[in-house]
């Protein structure tokens, strides 16, 4: 029950932001990470959006799209890597 009601909150809130930044129009920059394991690319499924992508996400301040990119696949996915590979 508390998981369920978790999700629904994340997609509430994930609309709401998506709402705002349809006014707003900010510029944002991130990052989205291409894993390749021999004939196989991974795919993440969000709790708070339908489908799958890629590990994904923005740049903080004063990180590179390299950085930002290591940080959030071993966010969403666990995998720590260099951000120089």
């Amino acid at each position: 029950m508390r998981d369920a009601l978790h999700r629904v909150a994340l997609r509430a809130g994930y609309r709401a932001l998506q709402l705002w930044w349809r006014i707003r129009r900010p510029t944002l920059h991130g990052a989205y990470v291409g894993v390749w394991f021999e004939d196989q690319l991974l795919l993440i499924q969000n709790s708070y959006k339908t489908g799958d992508t890629l590990p994904c996400g923005g740049l903080q301040r004063g990180e590179t799209h390299r950085e930002a990119a290591a940080r959030e696949l071993h966010e969403e996915v666990g995998i720590a890597v260099d951000p120089s590979r």
